[in-house]
């Protein structure tokens, strides 16, 4: 096998096994937020991020991060290897997509960090570092600021304060914009009640009858709408009726799901779907740690590969919008890291009316890669 042969086959496992991350990421979410009528993460945005944390980190909290990213087994090396090779491919822009990812590290003013993890996160995640003094008011205006303009104003702010004891803050943005193949009419709109999970409402829902990709079992039916670059999609997955969406998620699998993906066929359907337009925030120290990442949130914590310092993470926080329409789809997200001191047949045409909890992917898919996951639940 040429070394171009394995570095894609080494590509294609850590892109299946970011997958794995996605799933057990939302799964997770949903099981520390059960009240949330719209739960929107971005399995990409939290995985960038605590990959440029990987870097700074040694020893077990090396690898409590690695698992909670599924991929435990991988050099530090291959992880950064491949997530500069999806900086370059989801960069790609034309007409029809717009998908911007963005990396920043916020360092206080008084902080010596060592060169050689600047030189890391420079080279592998195209990170633009920044000092600033973290006691001045002015310092999460000129943070969110950044955040505004990578997320196109959709994620206008990531945090309130800091103080004279943050140290850093990494941070990762995605946005991205995409219109609809076929755009939804918008006389054939309707109003319809919703029969959410804690109760109904009325939303306005598109309609359309067409070709799609199309799979059905007995636990839930799934549908493909392409976007204008049919490199990028928005697969739903509805369960069947009375089944609540965090039970449906604690047993559907990502291998369920690349399942159905592969056993989709193109089928006449009639389709109903809600317009969106939500906003998500979610803190994710608990998410993660019950996901094996725990030494790095306490004293213990190692992380001498980025200073010398005693130093830990205090906090790991999403924020999350998406606006779905006629039109297409929009969606962003920001996940930021901050670190102290110690002390995401021809019978009748199959239906797909998602008029109550369902679950949507944002996918690309050349590599698989899931961008962003929706549970509208209400």
């Amino acid at each position: 096998m040429t070394l171009c042969a394995k570095n894609d086959e080494l590509n294609k496992e850590i892109a299946r096994k970011g997958n794995l991350f996605a799933f057990n990421f939302m799964q997770q979410v949903l099981a520390q937020d059960s009240l949330s009528p719209q739960v929107v993460v971005s399995p990409t945005s939290c995985a960038m991020a605590l990959s440029m944390l990987l870097n700074g980190a040694e020893g077990d909290s090396y690898e409590e991060i690695a698992k909670a990213l599924s991929l435990e087994g991988f050099s530090n090396e291959q992880i950064n290897r491949y997530n500069r090779m999806m900086l370059k491919v989801l960069a790609q822009k034309d007409d029809r997509i717009l998908l911007q990812i963005a990396n920043s590290v916020w360092a206080a003013d008084d902080f010596s960090y060592k060169c050689s993890f600047k030189r890391r996160l420079k080279r592998y995640y195209k990170v633009s570092p920044y000092r600033v003094d973290m006691s001045s008011l002015q310092t999460p205006d000129i943070i969110n600021q950044w955040c505004s303009d990578a997320t196109n104003g959709l994620v206008d702010k990531i945090i309130d304060s800091t103080d004279p004891s943050v140290l850093m803050i990494l941070i990762n943005a995605i946005y991205f914009k995409g219109d609809w193949a076929v755009p939804f009419e918008k006389a054939s709109s309707s109003e319809a009640p919703f029969y959410g999970q804690f109760s109904t409402s009325e939303l306005t829902f598109m309609n359309a009858y067409r070709d799609v990709p199309y799979y059905a079992c007995d636990e839930f039916r799934m549908i493909e709408l392409d976007y204008s670059d049919p490199n990028y999609c928005m697969t739903m997955i509805l369960p069947e009726e009375g089944v609540e969406m965090g039970e449906f998620l604690s047993q559907f699998s990502v291998e369920e799901f690349n399942q159905g993906i592969a056993s989709m066929g193109n089928r006449k359907t009639y389709i109903t779907i809600p317009r969106v337009d939500c906003e998500y925030e979610i803190g994710l120290n608990n998410v993660l740690q019950n996901m094996s990442m725990v030494l790095p949130f306490t004293s213990a914590a190692d992380l001498s590969r980025i200073a010398d310092d005693s130093i830990f993470v205090s906090s790991v926080i999403q924020k999350c919008a998406l606006k779905v329409n006629e039109e297409g789809s929009e969606a962003a997200a920001v996940t930021a890291i901050t670190i102290m001191k110690t002390s995401l047949s021809p019978q009748e045409p199959p239906r797909f009316i998602a008029n109550r909890p369902y679950l949507s992917v944002i996918r690309e898919k050349s590599t698989g890669t899931i961008l962003f996951m929706g549970v509208m639940r209400n």
